[in-house]
């Protein structure tokens, strides 16, 4: 099994120096948390804030159609995206210092991901074909697919690996919030779906191009090389694995629902599901600055490792435990007055999904900060593709049955199962 530097062949001294400045900077580490909680909250607050407005003017039905297709864009955008926030941060971060090597990280991302948005699109076009519901609305369709493409570009991992994040968060956080001006202004009846993910896509295609070019003018254009292509893609699987599972059976499962249900029934679904990935949101920021941390200090002092690690569980999911506490018993009074009177079918739902929200910050610490930060690749990819199976099977029998609260259920199913799973390697696994 490889070890985090024998993946990352950068000199020993170089490896020595960062770990030493990792340690001697706590401040860093809480300032890269906080940015990316501050872009990671924008990026579902901004949204949040409309769906009051947007729930009440597009109606159950033409929402739930919307939804389906955001949730749709999320999840391709993961293919595009492809851990690389993790992996590329990580690969950057240990050769920060050589401009030539930095350069030849960037190019290994941009070739991936050149080949990841076709797959991507191979992906949609299948979707689309296959799932009559979506071919009802078929330009908001397309503008979703571009969104997923746009999303799964961002560069903000290399300004994070560069610790010079405030910029480029600064023109992600601002393009969100004009999107949601620009909804507030134009959208006014049920056929305006349209215009809610036009803002969108249209204002992160420009952030996103803003803060690539920024990156280029840093360290240069991209050289790109078929050998360090697939290299990255190879390195990168675990992680691609984790999240892409993670998002269909969370994000996706709104799009996948639309596929078995109404769109009435798919609104409700979206709703309850908008607000616990809100939640849920808040643990990635802790684990893109964890893992990278924890995987150099795995090699130096592994108790040290594993004492950060069992701090990093607690603190993320305690606060998260007592979150989904609150959720489940203040919903019935919070969710009318939030969505209005049409959507009251989200109550149950929600507080079904609750129940995931301590299970995510499980599973994220004991999944990438620890499985996988030791180089625990193999174990970890046969427990992720066993929950997404156990999420499969609970969801065809479930959702017929029961629609939005049968979906949220297979979620809890396939969380539970890779949690107690991952809890289980943890104990019997000798490494």
């Amino acid at each position: 099994m490889q070890t985090p530097d024998e993946l990352h062949p950068v000199g020993r001294s170089e490896v020595r120096r960062d770990r030493a400045a990792l340690r001697r900077s706590p401040a860093k580490t809480r300032k890269s948390i906080g940015l990316l909680l501050l872009i990671q909250v924008s990026a579902l607050a901004v949204p949040l804030a409309t769906m009051p407005f947007l729930t009440r003017v597009l109606g159950p039905s033409a929402w739930g159609n919307l939804a389906a297709i955001q949730a749709l864009a999320v999840t391709l955008s993961i293919v595009v995206e492809y851990g690389y926030q993790y992996t590329a941060t990580r690969s950057v971060s240990l050769v920060r210092e050589s401009r030539e090597k930095v350069n030849a990280i960037i190019g290994n991302v941009f070739g991936a991901k050149i080949a990841l948005s076709l797959v991507a699109a191979l992906i949609a076009v299948c979707v689309y074909f296959m799932v009559p519901s979506f071919q009802e609305s078929g330009v908001l369709f397309l503008v979703g697919v571009f969104h997923a493409v746009v999303l799964g570009w961002s560069p903000l991992w290399y300004f994070q690996a560069m610790e010079r994040l405030e910029g480029a968060a600064a023109v992600d956080v601002t393009s969100k919030v004009i999107s949601a001006l620009c909804i507030f202004i134009a959208v006014r009846d049920p056929d305006d779906g349209v215009l809610v993910l036009g803002a969108q896509a249209a204002l992160t295609a420009v952030a996103t191009s803003w803060n690539m070019f920024r990156m280029t003018r840093e360290a240069g254009l991209p050289t790109v090389q078929v050998r360090g292509v697939g290299k990255s893609l190879i390195e990168g699987f675990p992680l691609f694995l984790y999240r892409a599972v993670v998002t269909i059976y969370a994000a996706g499962s709104t799009a996948v629902l639309r596929g078995m249900s109404t769109s009435v029934e798919t609104g409700n679904y979206a709703n309850a599901d908008r607000l616990t990935s809100a939640a849920k949101s808040l643990i990635v920021p802790i684990g893109q600055v964890m893992f990278p941390k924890i995987s150099r200090l795995h090699a130096e002092n592994p108790m040290h490792a594993k004492r950060l690690m069992m701090t990093s569980l607690a603190g993320v999911t305690i606060p998260f435990l007592l979150a989904a506490v609150a959720g489940i018993f203040l919903s019935p009074w919070l969710l009318p007055l939030f969505f209005g009177p049409d959507y009251t079918a989200t109550i149950p739902i929600f507080q079904v999904l609750c129940l995931t929200l301590p299970l995510v910050a499980a599973s994220n610490v004991l999944g990438i900060q620890w499985m996988l930060a030791r180089g625990q690749e193999k174990a970890f990819n046969i427990l992720v593709v066993s929950s997404a199976l156990g999420s499969i099977t609970s969801m065809l029998i479930l959702v017929p049955q029961f629609g939005g609260v049968g979906m949220a259920w297979s979620v809890i199913v396939a969380e539970g199962l890779l949690v107690l799973t991952m809890i289980l390697y943890a104990a019997f696994s000798r490494k």
